[in-house]
C-alpha cells in the first residue's frame, strides 16, 4: 500500500510540474454548438461541462474522468470537449464499447454538424469497407476553411 501511495505522489508531483496545452476557442462558435443540444442541461451536467472546459483552458495537464449512469449526458460533455479541441486544431477520437453505441454517437455527431461546418467519418463496423480509411476533419475556423489531419482506421 505504501509503495502505491508513493508512486501516486510521485506521479502527481511530476504531472503538476509539467506544462499542459491551454485550449483557446471562440465563445460564439461554442455557444452555437451548445445550442444544438436538444435537451435541457441538468445541474450536474452543467457543472461537469464547466469543469471540463476549465480544465481544457488551463495550462495544466488535464486529469478528469466523467462517469455516470446511462442517459445522464456524458456524451454531451464529451462532444463539447471534442468541439473545443477540434476548434483548436487537435484531432479527436471518440471510442465506444459496442458497435451500436458507436453508430449512435456517429449519428449524433453528424446531426450536430448538419450546419455544413464539418462531416465526421467513422471507423465502425457499419461503415462500408471502402470508407474505413477516412480523412478526419477539423472544424474550420474563421481563418481557415480547409480540411486537415489525416489518419487511418
Amino acid at each position: 500500500m505504501r509503495d502505491t501511495a508513493a508512486e501516486l505522489l510521485n506521479l502527481y508531483a511530476r504531472r503538476a510540474a509539467r506544462e499542459g496545452h491551454a485550449h483557446h476557442f471562440s465563445a460564439h462558435d461554442y455557444e452555437a454548438f451548445a445550442a444544438g443540444f436538444g435537451f435541457e442541461e441538468t445541474p450536474d451536467q452543467r457543472a461537469a461541462i464547466h469543469a471540463v472546459i476549465q480544465d481544457m483552458i488551463s495550462p495544466k495537464p488535464m486529469d478528469r474522468l466523467i462517469c455516470g449512469d446511462v442517459g445522464f449526458g456524458k456524451t454531451e460533455v464529451a462532444l463539447r470537449a471534442a468541439f473545443i479541441a477540434v476548434l483548436g486544431g487537435k484531432q479527436v477520437a471518440l471510442l465506444a464499447p459496442t458497435t451500436l453505441l458507436a453508430e449512435q454517437h456517429f449519428q449524433t455527431i453528424n446531426d450536430r454538424s448538419a450546419s455544413g461546418r464539418s462531416k465526421w467519418p467513422s471507423c465502425r463496423a457499419f461503415a462500408p469497407r471502402a470508407r474505413r480509411r477516412p480523412r478526419w476533419p477539423v472544424w474550420p475556423t474563421a481563418a481557415s476553411t480547409s480540411w486537415s489531419a489525416r489518419t487511418s482506421c
